[in-house]
């Protein structure tokens, strides 16, 4: 069954790779990017995504990309000015020291951006017209979920990921509050750049070192349809 999606966050990351998967899985995809040029697709992948320009703080660029869909998927991150490694953690930034004293770019983006999806979903909920289910990634280790970190990664997610971590909390109370909505929230273990293997641990409790982006967009294109984890959080890690 050929699946309407929107992917909010689709130039990088776990949102390019779940565009990958859809297209291949043979669904339908819009996207809502900045800057089209960024979107690293094949020229015959390009002409079967609907592409739309804009950005997830302008409300009315949200709007016009949700109506129609059947499945939101939000992968917006914050940023940080950092160097290139093959391990990244979950903003999408290098795993280096240098993140400590690096400026954090759209610190509030997740939370503004969510604000808008929330408030264009609810609009289609408002007029009676269908509203799509929202899979929005967040990250292991959000609010009263940090007893989900292992031991060793505390220090890490204390120090390096406390400014994102408050954006993306902020983001999941928004979410977990709407419930005229079918949500579901992802929360990653340490995102590294792997293998795409479709074997991985997804635990309601508890929580692991690492898992791919590739294998996150895996999770989240299982989950399209299936109401097993709607309305929870569930932690993806090796």
């Amino acid at each position: 069954m050929t699946i309407k999606i929107a992917v909010i966050g689709a130039t990088r990351g776990c949102g390019h790779l779940s565009v990958v998967q859809a297209l291949q899985a043979g669904h339908q995809v819009s996207v809502l990017v900045r800057d089209p040029a960024r979107l690293q697709l094949s020229a015959e992948a390009k002409t079967r995504v609907t592409i739309h320009t804009g950005d997830v703080r302008t409300y009315e660029d949200v709007r016009k990309i949700v109506e129609g869909q059947d499945v939101i998927i939000s992968a917006i991150v914050c940023t940080t000015i950092t160097k290139p490694s093959p391990y990244y953690h979950h903003t999408g930034s290098a795993v280096d020291l240098s993140n400590i004293t690096n400026p954090i770019q759209d610190g509030t983006i997740c939370t503004e951006g969510t604000a808008n999806i929330l408030k264009a979903l609810k609009s289609l909920h408002t007029a009676g017209l269908h509203v799509p289910r929202l899979i929005s990634i967040s990250s292991m280790g959000i609010g009263e979920h940090k007893r989900d970190t292992p031991y060793l990664l505390r220090p890490f997610y204390d120090i390096v990921l406390h400014k994102p971590h408050i954006d993306k909390q902020r983001m999941e109370i928004a979410i977990e509050a709407s419930e005229w909505l079918e949500w579901i929230l992802v929360r990653p273990a340490l995102l590294t750049n792997g293998a795409h293997t479709g074997k991985y641990r997804v635990l309601g409790n508890g929580g692991g070192y690492t898992v791919s982006r590739a294998d996150v967009a895996d999770f989240i294109i299982k989950n399209l349809e299936s109401t097993e984890w709607v309305k929870k959080g569930p932690v993806l890690a090796y």
